[in-house]
């Protein structure tokens, strides 16, 4: 019997924005500046003086979340910290914007036209964009490849959903 397909969790969706919204992890993960979309991250080498433990709570909750967590493997904060590390690389609205031994600042890039948008945009509650775009048959465009079969899960996983929360008044950047 082949189990129910589990729906895959997110960075910036499930994970960044909730926790920076509720101050989960306080100092640690927290805005810089909100509406910019910046947002700093603790990151500490475990051979600095001033490495603590708590201080890869943010990789170590990541890795629970995705269930990649092992609390007896020896290098378990190092690969979870790699893990974060390499989720926030291929983020493709998300970049890195500053580096420092205590610290790392990253922003959530919207562009000019995209931020536009999101400030003028109506408070529409149904967010038709919440829903995958009805595709057009091979025969209506130039692209004979494309596929008409596009599940709701890979849709929420696109850059064009991605594309179209950023630009939504969902979130307030």
């Amino acid at each position: 019997m082949t189990e129910p397909h589990q729906q895959r969790t997110r960075l910036l969706q499930d994970f960044l924005i909730p926790n920076l919204d509720n101050g989960t992890f306080r100092e640690k993960l927290f805005w810089v500046n909100r509406e910019k979309g910046i947002f700093r991250i603790s990151w500490k080498h475990q051979s600095s003086s001033r490495f603590r433990s708590e201080d890869t709570e943010v990789y170590k909750q990541w890795a629970i979340v995705k269930r990649l967590w092992n609390p007896y493997h020896r290098k378990a904060h190092t690969m979870a910290k790699q893990r974060l590390r390499a989720a926030l690389l291929k983020l493709k609205h998300v970049r890195c914007t500053y580096k420092d031994s205590e610290y790392r600042e990253y922003q959530i890039d919207i562009s000019p036209d995209e931020a536009y948008a999101a400030n003028t945009s109506s408070n529409d509650s149904n967010a038709p964009w919440l829903h995958p775009p009805i595709r057009q048959s091979s025969s209506e465009t130039d692209e004979s490849d494309q596929s008409l079969d596009y599940s709701y899960e890979d849709y929420l996983e696109s850059d064009e959903f991605i594309d179209q929360f950023l630009r939504s008044n969902l979130i307030s950047l």
